[in-house]
């Protein structure tokens, strides 16, 4: 069950957006406080974590939950990681909270803040759990997990943003189900060769909801949405020729509001609707692709419309793997940590920088994406999706030396880079992106 906050003493919170996720605003005094009351169905033990982010010097400011006759205290730390400082972290803190069954208020305050911050933190959610299903939890997610070693033997993948967006070269866009039945996978398919890559990620749908298949629930829920040829499963026959795999992305789409509508999606009051509704037709897309498909890459919003208000990652991705139990799966949580233990693999979204490897004992030991696979996700040339009609995929935007000491470092430690290249609507590349790709093969592959 989800809760909202009270502030105290806060000035008026600023409506969140994707460049600003929710978090409090202008905590800047030891005067000011969150409270929440919180109604609980089972007495006992609750642990308590915090995900929150601090600015640069952010560390040490004491804080405490009490409750009753019990508190938990916590400090901060100046969070973040190696690709991206400041940045969010969810920080488990020293002890429980006994409450009893029925009301309880909650309080987070500040009993000593740090000299070193301005601001004290942005904090975008308390968490409680009673331990012994925290416990359960995570042993059903570790017992459900995906093996990734073939990502790290295929040591590098490709990324292809092709959706309703993507424009032609030159000239008028085919409308969607047009361009989905011209696509010629054989020669997308010997492209990718060029490359080197050991799996494809290729985009189902972005920014708006489509499908390029015909998947019966999407159009009971969507009609018009879905297209009579069905494009993935052809890629995958033209890729699998070749020995590479397929990787499908889902983007559950924020600013779609007939998708909002139809799935129930942004509306924490029909959250359980859209569990509903996307994991049926995620189990139909799984069992229709099964061995086909080695892996789901979801994003969309998680960090502002599903992590909050209990979102059944656990049905989900259950749901995901229907038809083949060895799919990998992720969640992009863009730039929040690890906030589910049901899944298999970090994305690590990086835009146009080519982010350093992760630090030691971030994917292990209890680092904070503990348990996942590392995995990173840059673009090579276009940010994600060529949606500019009568233009040119831009040049890449590193040299092929950088391209190339990238991916050799992310091999080196494991790390599965995802690169994203630009395509056109015809299922064309960039060939100076492509001529940088195969220097990288070259350089990994030694042919």
């Amino acid at each position: 069950m989800w809760y909202q906050a009270e502030f105290h003493g806060f000035p008026p919170q600023k409506m969140p957006t994707r460049a600003n996720p929710p978090g409090t605003q202008n905590w800047t005094s030891s005067e000011q406080y969150l409270t929440w009351d919180v109604s609980v169905v089972k007495g006992g033990e609750y642990g308590v974590s915090i995900l929150y982010q601090t600015r640069k010097g952010g560390a040490g400011t004491e804080f405490e939950v009490p409750v009753g006759q019990s508190k938990v205290v916590g400090i901060t730390r100046e969070t973040g990681n190696a690709w991206r400082k400041p940045g969010w972290e969810l920080q488990p803190l020293s002890g429980n909270l006994k409450l009893p069954a029925g009301h309880n208020r909650i309080t987070l305050r500040i009993v000593k803040k740090s000299e070193t911050t301005t601001e004290i933190m942005q904090l975008r959610a308390l968490e409680l759990i009673r331990s012994p299903v925290r416990t359960r939890m995570e042993s059903r997610a570790r017992n459900s997990r995906a093996k990734t070693d073939w990502m790290v033997a295929a040591k590098y993948g490709i990324m292809f943003h092709w959706t309703v967006d993507t424009q032609p070269r030159r000239g008028p866009q085919k409308p969607y189900c047009e361009a989905v039945q011209a696509f010629d996978v054989n020669r997308f398919a010997s492209m990718v060769e060029e490359t080197g890559a050991g799996y494809v990620v290729f985009t189902t749908s972005h920014g708006r909801f489509f499908f390029p298949g015909p998947i019966g629930r999407i159009e009971k829920l969507m009609p018009g949405r879905t297209c009579p040829r069905d494009l993935p499963s052809d890629l995958a026959d033209a890729l699998a020729r070749r020995g590479t795999k397929l990787i499908l992305y889902s983007g559950w789409s924020t600013g779609d509001d007939e998708f909002a509508k139809a799935f129930g999606y942004r509306d924490p009051e029909k959250i359980d609707t859209f569990n509903r509704n996307i994991s049926a037709v995620l189990t139909e897309i799984g069992k229709r692709y099964g061995r086909k498909m080695a892996g789901l890459f979801f994003d969309g919003g998680f960090e502002t419309y599903l992590y909050p208000y209990n979102f059944s990652f656990e049905r989900v991705t259950a749901a995901a793997r229907a038809g083949n139990p060895e799919r990998v799966i992720s969640y992009n949580h863009w730039i929040f940590p690890k906030i589910t233990n049901f899944q298999d693999y970090w994305i690590g979204e990086s835009g146009g920088r080519l982010a350093p490897a992760p630090e030691a004992g971030t994917f292990q030991n209890g680092g904070v994406q503990d348990g996942m696979q590392a995995h990173l996700n840059p673009f090579l040339d276009d940010p994600w999706v060529h949606k500019t009609p009568d233009k040119d995929i831009r040049e890449p935007l590193h040299s092929t030396e950088e391209l190339v000491d990238y991916v050799r470092r992310c091999v080196e430690t494991k790390t599965v880079p995802s690169i994203n290249l630009g395509i056109y609507q015809d299922g064309t590349v960039s060939d100076a992106s492509l001529q940088q790709m195969r220097a990288v093969r070259k350089a990994i592959r030694g042919q």
